[in-house]
């Protein structure tokens, strides 16, 4: 006898596929726990950050959460202070990262031997990120801070978060920057970042080539 084929499904369509997720209870559960969770965390997080916060509408800066401060229209300077003190106060990882990363404007340039003293001395990976993202931000608006830089990316024990300052070496024209990046090649915590780099490096140098051989 004869097996009467089963026609094949048609692709699923986005609209279709909503529907059906629409439409299963375990999925619908599943999401609303996770927007609880979600909530719940943010909740927390705007609860750890809000002495922070506190302080600095006391010097007149006033924002929702410490994230904002890097979107404010005027520089804030007078922020520094409040901003330096909690940074070295027990306060959540996630603060601490956030308020590294406010430090991450022109503004906040002469303070970079504090900043790369805080963040060596940092044991929070949040806090390490953070404060890496402004060290790069400062390290490549002024390229006489190269050398630091680079001495903090060949640092071992400044860890994961060296991955943040590559932009610095990638964007520099000075040779001991790539020199640097080729030495790096076998670090655990940067080779893949550095590989990247690396590679793009000589993709753009072999367009620029066309480019001037083809104008010549």
């Amino acid at each position: 006898m004869t097996k009467k084929k089963v026609p094949a499904e048609g692709p699923v369509t986005a609209e279709e596929l909503v529907e059906r997720l629409h439409a299963d209870p375990d999925w619908l559960r599943r999401r609303e726990e996770k927007r609880r969770e979600v909530m719940e965390y943010q909740a927390e997080l705007r609860k750890a950050e809000l002495p922070v916060i506190e302080d600095l509408k006391a010097v007149g800066i006033e924002v929702n959460r410490l994230w904002d401060l890097q979107s404010l229209d005027e520089p804030y300077p007078e922020a520094f202070p409040i901003l330096l003190d909690h940074f070295q106060r027990p306060h959540r990882g996630e603060v601490h990262e956030d308020i590294g990363r406010a430090f991450g404007v022109r503004e906040a340039w002469p303070l970079w031997p504090t900043l790369v003293e805080l963040y060596e001395q940092a044991t929070d990976k949040h806090a390490q990120d953070g404060m890496a993202v402004a060290l790069s931000t400062i390290g490549k608006q002024h390229k006489e801070l190269l050398d630091d830089v680079l001495a903090l990316v060949k640092d071992p024990s400044n860890g994961p978060s060296r991955v943040l300052l590559i932009d610095v070496l990638s964007g520099s024209r000075e040779p001991r920057a790539y020199e640097a990046l080729v030495e790096m090649r076998d670090d655990p915590d940067l080779y893949k970042e550095v590989e990247f780099r690396l590679k793009r490096k000589e993709r753009d140098a072999k367009y620029r080539a066309k480019r001037r051989q083809a104008g010549s």
